[in-house]
């Protein structure tokens, strides 16, 4: 206790308790500075171990690059030798592949040449076999032509002579039956009044001289003479018109 009163006797006793207050403070202090320490200490810890696991890595990376540079080395001398191992296949089968085609194309080509010449020794017996059936059929043909020929010859013959024989009549057949219908055609005249086939009549002035007409008709307008030729030709018009002339 500090003598000098009552105001003294307080001081002190807050400067004690200051003092207290102080080494607290101090403690805590001291407390906190371990614990800032320990946090560094375990801080550069961790960092170590981070480095060492960062260095771990890296040469783990580095490890796997080497692995996979030397399994790409590896990979691509294997794909190297492989590719020449299979072109030297590829080279060999297209070689015996060659060799196959050429001999196939050579028993084909002697296959394609055989069948060939049986082809043509076929066509040629057929050709033969052909010639001589037209032959024969030519030759049968010409015997029944022949028979057929003299067959109608006589055939023709007959007709000619029965047409011979029936031109005497034509007149009479043919031209006579139509007069009717060519006067009412052409003419207008539906009857006749006098209608004679065959007239004989003298030569005006020459009564030794007889003239025969085919036809000779007479309506109430017209006058008709028919003259009737099997073969007509151009100079039998001029010779007609001479011999009407005659007629009075």
């Amino acid at each position: 206790m500090i003598p000098g009163g009552k105001g003294g006797i307080i001081m002190v006793a807050g400067l004690q308790g200051l003092e207290k207050k102080f080494e607290k403070l101090e403690t805590r202090t001291d407390s906190l500075e371990t614990l800032l320490g320990q946090f560094i200490v375990s801080v550069n810890g961790a960092l170590i171990r981070l480095e060492n696991s960062v260095d771990r890595l890296e040469r783990s990376i580095e490890q796997f690059r080497e692995e996979v540079r030397a399994d790409t080395k590896a990979f691509k001398e294997g794909v190297r030798a492989d590719t020449e191992a299979f072109k030297e296949r590829v080279k060999a089968d297209t070689e015996a592949f060659k060799e196959r085609v050429k001999a196939d194309t050579e028993a084909f080509k002697e296959g394609v040449k055989a069948d060939t010449e049986a082809f043509k020794e076929g066509v040629r017996a057929d050709t033969e076999a052909f010639k001589e059936g037209v032959k024969a059929d030519t030759e049968a043909f010409r015997e029944e032509m022949k028979a057929d020929t003299k067959k109608h010859r006589e055939e023709m013959n007959k007709k000619w002579g029965d047409l011979a024989n029936k031109m005497g009549t034509l007149v009479e057949d043919m031209v006579a039956p139509n007069m009717p219908e060519i006067a009412l055609r052409y003419f207008g005249d539906e009857a006749f009044d006098f209608f004679a086939v065959r007239l004989m009549k003298r030569k005006t002035g020459e009564s030794s001289v007889r003239r025969e007409f085919d036809i000779i008709a007479v309506s109430a307008r017209n006058f008709y003479i028919a003259e009737t030729k099997s073969k007509p030709k151009p100079e039998h018009v001029g010779a007609y018109a001479a011999v009407l002339e005659e007629l009075p």
